[in-house]
């Protein structure tokens, strides 16, 4: 059980580290990543709800 409340924790410390590493910052896609790279496949139209739209939600809110 207190396993749980070390792991927890700290994935939640390195979720926001590991989509800054792809490209996912604060305020959007960062120019020329991966995340930007795949940004443009939708044509300026990410759908709601989709992976894409979740990842760049967890990096604009999950600040550590």
């Amino acid at each position: 059980m207190i396993e749980f409340f070390i792991v927890i924790p700290v994935i939640a410390a390195l979720v926001p580290f590991f989509l800054s590493l792809i490209g996912f910052g604060p305020a959007g896609p960062v120019a020329g990543s991966w995340a930007a790279w795949w940004q443009s496949f939708y044509g300026g139209a990410v759908p709601g709800g989709g992976f894409f739209a979740y990842l760049q939600h967890i990096a604009m809110t999950w600040q550590i």
